[in-house]
């Protein structure tokens, strides 16, 4: 099942739960090539969580990064203006953020 997921939805994250509402209930949690080579030694019914499909935009990181920028410059604190840069775009509120700072610091230097 979970090769089938990941050949139609991609390698996205998932949550597989087993022995749920028991003593020994476990989680595991990352991608699902990280999952698959686990799952092999695992008995028992099972749940899976899938994350969702990611936002369609046509905005490229750069374009984003400059968003949130904006945003910080404009008095929304420089996480919060990552978040909502990220949310309408579909990339990653840290890695947004890493580069909002990264670039602050290069300006800075100069």
């Amino acid at each position: 099942m979970l090769e089938d997921v990941k050949e139609v939805f991609g390698d996205r994250q998932i949550c597989l739960a087993r022995e749920l509402t028991k003593l020994h209930e476990e989680f595991l949690r990352g991608t699902i090539s990280e999952i698959l080579p686990l799952v092999s030694q695992l008995k028992g019914e099972m749940v899976v969580v899938v994350q969702g499909c990611p936002q369609q935009t046509d905005r490229s990181f750069e374009e984003t990064v400059r968003m949130a920028s904006e945003l910080a410059a404009s008095g929304i604190k420089p996480k919060q203006a990552a978040a909502k840069a990220s949310e309408e775009s579909g990339f990653s509120k840290n890695e947004v953020y890493q580069e909002m700072m990264r670039q602050k610091k290069e300006q800075e230097e100069q």
